[in-house]
């Protein structure tokens, strides 16, 4: 019997693997010569702790495959064909060892004022000042630079205290966090800066005292409260008042975050349904419950996806929902709903099941509609792409063309290459007369696809599509739970350049403000530093999933949905929504509301014809 080895990963696959990590806009592995050795170049979008990045990396790669070198650049050398130009990185062995290791971009910072007192170019986070050649009066000069730049006054005294580049940035954040901002920096970097800033605010990590040592529980800057005892059995002891209806959903593939299954299931639901969402609205409270699975995990295992989806059902009962929205991939894994008629059908007890497509497509179509009229655009001179022939982005397709003029062309991708029968249902129901591109998804989305000026993207195939490939004046709609394009590179653009628009489209406004509190379990919550950040949380806004459960508890009377979503039903819900004054809310995008200049109109100029 032939044994069969998988083949070792090549340049390419380990800089993909490191490209997954949070805070990493891009990565590239490059073999260098005399002897053979690994490094990898990395641009961050913020704080980039290398050391937790090969924590990640050593999850799925072999020690001897894990490059040698880690060396942070603020944009990646290319050539004019767009190749990455090799011969100009820098060559991390000819550099101090301790500068490749840099943890972030404020380790640089720090480290350019030292060697600017120093008049060297060679030091590392870990050196000695004094060993360096420091002395009392440069000590005086270094604390005179840290002012200037930093803003910050410290005693000479503290660089004794505190005499390599690692120990004064650990120290100075903790006194300071304030932002580096410099006259001619960008729009994008001064972000950049008060996000690492951030970094080193009264959030914590556990090797520091944090705001759950004396507390169960925490208000964020953004209103949201997080909560370390579990929401579920607070319910059922009378200590929170019950749900109304409850959406079920699983962790999204993207929220890894460097942890491992063990960290993420283990840690935060022992392996079991959990109670992870609680939310106020003007019509009762609204409840998630999180199945301990990826987005992956979703499918392949049809009768273990039942019983955790019947476990959440009989929590769902008892924390007072008379309704259970399925939404997105669940919906599908499911089959919307008919792997679990039986087993409702026999405890009549059970909360309805309802599924969410219905108000995700009409989420989308608010978004789109009001991204158009924003920028005073007509669908009709527009040529609409779709990336993802899925159930919700095929709909919402059709919904655009029943309530908006039709575009000429509407050019289609999709990565998992399913044929066009669900989108031409939508097309014939609207008697669309356009042409329709059908292109096909070999390694990446072919280039015919960026013609697109308005795009439309619903596939859940991550990171593939290329801010930089986008046409000047194209606006970009996306799903929220769907992240095919890095939100960062989008928002960079849009800061720095203004020719573009993206936004994800399925964020609802409540007409009164909600107040939200998130299960966050102690062992958890000592491992994140940015609480402000991982929950992000706007009092009237929710996404289209959440909006799903709380409309189908307002509709009673309806029949649940138990196939893909049609123009019709997503009219019904569109409706619904119109008479509660739920409305499209302010442009999202990375769960976060994008500033107001930044979704004003484009200059015609900046749009290619």
């Amino acid at each position: 019997m032939t044994s069969h080895t998988a083949p070792p990963p090549t340049p390419d696959r380990i800089a993909a693997l490191a490209a997954r990590f949070p805070n990493v806009a891009e990565a590239h592995v490059h073999t260098l010569a005399d002897p053979p050795t690994l490094a990898a170049y990395l641009v961050p979008l913020d704080t980039l702790d290398t050391e937790r990045l090969k924590t990640f990396m050593a999850e799925s790669l072999p020690e001897h495959h894990m490059p040698d070198h880690f060396v942070q650049l603020e944009k990646l050398p290319l050539l004019e064909n767009g190749a990455i130009h090799t011969a100009a990185l820098p060559d991390p062995r000819t550099t101090a060892t301790a500068k490749r290791d840099i943890r972030s971009l404020f380790d640089s910072e720090i480290l350019a004022i030292w060697e600017d007192v120093l008049g060297r170019d060679d030091v590392g986070i870990d050196d000695d000042f004094f060993a360096l050649g420091g002395d009392a009066e440069k000590a005086g000069r270094l604390c005179n630079s840290i002012r200037h730049r930093k803003g910050t006054s410290i005693d000479p005294d503290m660089i004794a205290d505190h005499p390599t580049v690692a120990q004064l940035a650990d120290y100075l954040l903790e006194v300071d966090p304030g932002p580096v901002i410099r006259p001619g920096m960008k729009r994008s970097e001064i972000r950049h800066a008060r996000q690492s800033a951030a970094m080193g605010d009264h959030w914590h990590t556990a090797t520091r005292p944090g705001p759950f040592d004396d507390a169960t529980t925490v208000v964020t800057p953004n209103g949201t409260t997080l909560d370390t005892r579990k929401l579920f059995p607070l319910i059922q002891n009378g200590e929170l008042e019950p749900v109304k209806t409850i959406t079920l959903e699983n962790f999204a593939n993207e929220s890894r975050g460097g942890l491992t299954d063990d960290e993420i299931f283990g840690g935060w639901c022992d392996y079991k349904p959990v109670v992870s969402v609680l939310r106020e609205t003007p019509w009762g409270r609204v409840g998630a419950i999180t199945l301990p699975r990826f987005d992956k995990q979703l499918f392949g295992d049809p009768e273990g996806l039942r019983q955790h989806v019947l476990e959440a059902l009989h929590m769902a009962r008892a924390a007072g929902a008379d309704t259970v929205s399925l939404s997105g991939l669940m919906a599908v894994a499911t089959d919307y709903g008919r792997l679990l008629e039986e087993a409702v059908a026999a405890d009549p007890d059970l909360p309805r099941l309802a599924i969410a497509q219905d108000t995700e497509v009409a989420a989308l179509y608010l978004g789109t509609a009001g991204l158009l009229a924003r920028q005073d655009r007509d669908l009709a001179e527009e040529t609409l792409g779709l990336l993802g022939l899925d159930p919700v982005g095929t709909a919402t397709v059709g919904l655009l063309l029943a309530k908006q003029p039709h575009p000429k062309t509407l050019i289609l991708c999709d990565p998992e290459n399913r044929d066009l029968t669900g989108l031409q249902t939508h097309l014939d129901a609207v008697g669309y007369q356009g042409e329709v591109r059908r292109l096909t998804f070999k390694r990446g989305i072919p280039s015919a696809f960026y013609k697109a000026t308005l795009m439309l993207a619903t596939s859940d195939m991550k990171d593939i599509l290329r801010i930089d490939k986008l046409k000047p004046g194209t606006l970009l709609v996306a799903e929220s739970t769907r992240p095919c394009f890095k939100s960062e590179p989008a928002l960079v653009r849009m800061e720095d350049e203004g020719d573009i628009q993206a936004m994800e489209g399925d964020i609802l406004r409540l007409p009164k403000p909600s107040r939200l509190t998130r299960y966050l379990p102690i062992q958890l919550a000592r491992m994140v530093r940015v609480f402000a950040n991982i929950t992000p949380n706007y009092p009237e806004a929710l996404t289209g999933n959440q909006a799903g459960a709380l409309l189908h508890h307002l509709a009673p009377g309806e029949a649940p949905l138990r196939g893909p979503v049609t123009i019709a039903d997503a009219e019904r819900r569109l409706a619904q929504m119109q008479a509660l004054n739920i409305t499209a809310a302010a442009p999202h995008l990375g769960g976060q509301p994008l500033e107001a200049d930044l979704t004003q109109p484009m200059q015609r100029g900046s749009r290619t014809p």
